[in-house]
């Protein structure tokens, strides 16, 4: 067993006992999720970030709107005192600046600097070696079932947060 098994709790260990094939599902998305989580942490080291700072700027980067503290707590499912801190270090790193808003002068926008804009494609670079390899050995219509069904259950879990929200 290698070193990237032994920091994560193997969830697939659930499995045998279970015979619910959603909730056998869910187990491997989970581990999968924590195996991501790892890799991403490892990645973003050379460029000093965490995955928790690269999020809150991946969500500001990829969302066309102005967000606010609150808007990002809400998009990150984080506390409004953790997208402080986050954003208080990401400033003193030159990543973000901070813009009031003209209507309430109470909120301000969190905004990417041109350096955090570009630290964001840097990492997505990154990010996109290191998935490349994922796949290899699965057929191409593996890869594209196996991607139509992770949509579908986003669109259902976005589906989901919207009632949830009303």
């Amino acid at each position: 067993m290698g070193r990237l098994d032994n920091e994560i709790k193997d969830y697939r260990g659930l499995e045998s006992h279970l015979k619910n094939p959603e909730v056998e599902s869910f187990a491997s998305i989970m581990h999968i999720s924590k195996y991501f989580d790892l890799l991403a942490a490892r990645a973003l080291q050379e460029f000093d970030i965490s995955l928790s700072q690269f999020k809150l700027m991946a969500e500001i980067y990829f969302t066309s709107k102005r967000l606010s503290f609150s808007d990002l707590s809400r998009e990150l499912h984080v506390s409004r005192p953790t997208i402080s801190g986050l954003v208080s270090r990401l400033k003193c790193k030159g990543f973000i600046h901070l813009s009031e808003s003209i209507d309430d002068s109470r909120v301000s926008y969190v905004l990417l600097s041109d350096e955090g804009e570009d630290t964001v494609r840097k990492t997505c670079i990154a990010f996109s070696t290191f998935t490349k390899g994922l796949f290899e050995g699965f057929d191409s219509d593996s890869v594209i079932s196996s991607s139509v069904t992770l949509e579908k259950l986003l669109k259902r879990l976005t589906a989901i947060k919207s009632m949830e929200l009303k």
